[in-house]
């Protein structure tokens, strides 16, 4: 490392060295060669310099960082596909089709597939082998290590070694564990308690947070676990909550009373729903712990129930009676919950968009049955960590019916993307390869935005041969309605229905 390291900090003098001449009205050359005269005496300066400050561990993770292997190039499904003439030949996931970073992307597949990617679940595997040889380990041997895991927890997932380690080629995971608790050990004994120092680990990403909760969701609960590792999930978990909630909180009480709107009258009609953790939880757990969009999707939320069903439902849940005509719009298949789950255990919703945009449909009547079904769909406890799946069906739908639907989509989109407390993990649409198929896609992300977009998935087939599609993101016959090639009946909705409207649901 010396001389990488005098290499770069030289490199680092002379950018500084020329900048500073340029702001005192330019470089010449004789300018140029007097900072490499400069650099050059800074070379066997620093090349002899013993004294190793919390720069330097950077430096050394940076090196670590340049040594991490290239990523694969992309397989052909998912570079750009051609326009075949009746607009482009894309099908699939059109995440695929847009630039994203590797986190974005690993991110994308998971809400889609819900797993991993198979690269990334093998990084995975790997990564609970060494654990479980690190717990193996003499307490000598490991005590550097561990100081490091408790000062970040998420050392092992962002780690430059830790990554090096996962994608060896001769992957061996007692070596890989006793490798890593000698590195700790040796990075002690030479920097000293700087070792440990908050602003030498790697930060985590977004994704590298949220992937760490969600683990420690399911050990938390996991029978295979041992009580000491559920136990500390549990306390992790608890810890990410209250953190969570009191900044809600803290965002919540700045924002002045005046845009605080239907919210202001929930607090006085439910005082203990609105303040109750489990309320909030909802809401951070839809906007992935981002607490500023989750107070404002909460604010949206109060609003939307206030417009759709007044004030004096703000206290109770809504029932079939509660909707325009006793739920007629519910008998007309507009959304509906499928039975069963996906292969992972989410909920999946139908939505027609024929019964969306038939004549003398209303926005307020679509909203109110997509608020009913939705929150069906979250008496579901798993739905609020697992989130939903929506098939889409626009295939016997004309282009200008959906163009003069505009606000009946919009209002749909606006209730299941922005207002309701409830993550839409994927949406599979159906629509023929029609003349109008150009123009769909010329504004489709345009109307739903990148993320949304980046989990849209495309199918141009239609009913028994879009079945086997669905089947390879874990959607099966049971959980599809019959017009998309599935064995949902209507039988099943109408008296899904009725059962709910008798029990006073």
């Amino acid at each position: 490392f010396p001389k990488v390291r005098a290499s770069r900090l030289t490199e680092a003098a002379e950018d500084e060295q020329k900048e500073t001449m340029r702001s005192r009205g330019g470089v010449s050359r004789e300018d140029e060669q007097g900072g490499s005269r400069i650099a050059s005496i800074l070379r066997e300066t620093v090349a002899v310099n013993e004294a190793l400050t919390t720069n330097q561990i950077a430096l050394i993770d940076t090196i670590l960082e340049l040594r991490q292997p290239r990523p694969p190039d992309l397989p052909p499904s998912m570079r750009h596909a051609e326009d075949d003439g009746d607009g482009p030949a894309v099908t699939g996931p059109l995440g695929n089709h847009m630039i994203m970073s590797q986190s974005e992307r690993t991110w994308m597949h998971a809400d889609i597939y819900g797993r991993q990617p198979p690269e990334r679940q093998e990084m995975e595997r790997r990564l609970t082998a060494i654990e479980n040889e690190v717990c193996d380990l003499p307490d000598d041997d490991k005590e550097a290590l561990m100081k490091a895991l408790r000062r970040n927890p998420l050392l092992v997932l962002t780690s430059s070694n830790i990554r090096l380690l996962l994608h060896s080629d001769d992957f061996d995971a007692g070596f890989a564990a006793a490798r890593l608790a000698r590195y700790w050990k040796q990075r002690e004994a030479v920097f000293g308690s700087d070792a440990f120092r908050n602003g030498v680990f790697s930060a985590p990403d977004d994704y590298d947070l949220l992937r760490f909760y969600e683990k420690s969701m399911d050990a938390a609960t996991h029978p295979d676990a041992d009580e000491a590792t559920r136990e500390v999930a549990r306390e992790y978990t608890e810890c990410v909550h209250m953190a969570k909630i009191a900044a809600f909180d803290d965002i919540l009480e700045g924002i002045p009373e005046s845009e605080k709107g239907a919210f202001l009258t929930a607090q006085r009609v439910c005082p203990e729903l609105v303040a109750s953790d489990e309320h909030k939880l909802q809401f951070l757990r839809t906007e992935d712990f981002a607490e500023e969009s989750a107070v404002r999707r909460m604010f949206r939320y109060w609003e939307t129930k206030l417009d759709l069903f007044g004030p004096d439902a703000l206290h109770r849940n809504i029932t079939i009676s509660d909707l325009e005509g006793h739920g007629v719009q519910l008998s007309e298949s507009l959304l509906r919950l499928m039975p069963g789950s996906d292969d992972v255990g989410r909920l999946v919703v139908a939505l027609s968009m024929e019964a969306l945009c038939q004549e003398g449909r209303t926005v307020k009547s679509a909203m109110q049955a997509g608020w009913y079904v939705i929150h069906a769909v979250m008496e579901n406890e798993l739905s609020q960590k697992r989130g939903v799946i929506v098939l889409a069906d626009a295939l016997s739908t004309s282009f200008e019916t959906i163009r003069n639907a505009m606000d009946l989509r919009r209002s749909c989109k606006d209730l299941m993307f922005e207002r309701l407390p409830v993550k839409v993990r994927a949406i599979h649409l159906s629509i023929p390869r029609t003349h109008w198929r150009r123009r769909i896609f010329s504004n489709v992300l345009r109307f739903i935005g990148t993320m949304i977009g980046s989990r849209l998935i495309i199918h141009d087939h239609t009913g028994a041969d879009y079945q086997p599609d669905l089947e390879a993101y874990g959607i099966f016959p049971d959980q599809v309605p019959g017009e998309l090639g599935g064995n949902v009946g209507p039988d099943y909705w109408s008296q899904w229905v009725e059962e709910r409207r008798l029990a006073g649901q």
